[in-house]
């Protein structure tokens, strides 16, 4: 495997667990804790890019790299909304004198709230994937391993 699918694969993990966890823990911030792990997730994978990719190609696999962390958290992004959705909902229903007024209503705010709740994830993380393509490939080509050439003339004894 390509070190860039690798550490695109590593660091877009470690995204999707912390997003889980966001969207389940603070629901609607999530997008908020999103654009921070993907930043800092594609500029770990930008530096170990740039360090293990060949000098012309480590642009186009840090942006690789980052592409993968940000498609990685697209779907984390969805799946924590919708999981964090479902508890706050099902959390809601069972607090004592909370039950709702008319059921029609609230299975309304409901799917009203799934609603945002989706079309946010989806128009941050569609951003976000730009981004962490953009800050991974800066990173690995400010990080990669620079060539010294001596370029001066060879002194004859």
């Amino acid at each position: 495997m390509s070190p860039h699918i690798k550490w695109g694969l590593i660091a877009g993990g470690a995204v999707a667990l912390l997003n889980l966890c966001g969207g389940i823990l603070i629901g609607a911030l999530n997008n908020c804790f999103s654009i921070f792990t993907v930043v800092i997730a594609a500029i770990v994978a930008g530096y170990f890019t740039g360090q293990q990719e060949p000098g012309e190609e480590v642009t186009k696999a840090g942006a690789t790299a980052g592409a993968i962390i940000g498609g990685i958290n697209l779907v984390s992004q969805l799946a924590g909304g919708i999981i964090g959705g479902i508890v706050g909902t099902s959390i809601m229903k069972s607090v004592p004198g909370n039950a709702p007024a008319d059921p029609t209503a609230f299975s309304m705010g409901v799917g009203l709230g799934f609603g945002v709740i989706i079309v946010t994830a989806i128009i941050v993380g569609v951003i976000l994937i730009a981004v962490g393509a953009g800050v991974s490939a800066l990173t690995a080509k400010k990080t990669m391993p620079q060539l010294h050439t001596n370029n001066t003339p060879e002194s004859t004894l």
